[in-house]
């Protein structure tokens, strides 16, 4: 129940990205408002590291710099074919791994924690480090719940499909005191939100 690469996946992410797939590019996705209004609020201004970021299309939206993380073959075969013209690392993301983040402004995850059965384990790793302000897009929430499904995912590959708990993000945030907290529902159990540390050094 891993990312393994494949050439049916790569070519489904690639076409995931031009639109051909599920007929809309990034920008004229459903849920791109969310996403806009999200950034919007980080400030659209310094580093973005963007965490599994897939092809990068995020790239596309963000003002200032980008830098987008995933797995060696998925940066090699979909991300620098899609956006070559923005900065990729190869990084396969574990607890221990986040150290070795590039230092960001923005962390941002869009439909990462989601495929991941530890993602409170990533999430408490990413909100200990130095970076101010997380964004998480398109996550499967429940109030007190958390688990993982398989589920189909390019190319029919099978991977987890996770639900985190909100109260068990609600208690990592309160880790840090003047933390600020914007949760938007997109569709179903789908949300998005954004955590803004606030910490005085």
């Amino acid at each position: 129940m891993n990312w393994e690469e494949n050439e049916k996946i790569i070519d489904q992410m690639i076409k995931g990205s031009t639109g051909e797939l599920w007929g809309a590019r990034l920008e004229q996705a459903d849920h791109y408002k969310i996403l806009r209004d999200l950034l919007e609020s980080a400030g659209q201004k310094g580093i973005l590291l963007d965490v599994g970021c897939g092809a990068g299309d995020v790239a596309r939206s963000w003002n200032g710099k980008y830098i987008g993380i995933d797995l060696d073959w998925v940066i090699e075969k979909v991300s620098k074919v899609c956006n070559p013209n923005f900065d990729f690392h190869s990084m396969k993301i574990t607890p221990e791994s986040i150290k070795d983040f590039p230092d960001a402004d923005v962390i941002f995850m869009n439909a990462f924690l989601d495929v991941l059965e530890n993602p409170h384990e990533i999430f408490d790793t990413i909100m200990s480090s130095k970076c101010e302000k997380i964004i998480v897009h398109r996550q499967r929430l429940s109030q007190d719940k958390e688990y993982f499904e398989v589920r189909g995912s390019y190319a029919n590959s099978k991977i987890p499909s996770s639900v985190m708990s909100l109260n068990k993000i609600v208690s990592s945030i309160h880790k840090f005191p003047n933390a600020e907290f914007a949760l938007v529902h997109w569709q179903s159990d789908f949300y998005s939100f954004m955590v803004i540390k606030n910490e005085i050094r």
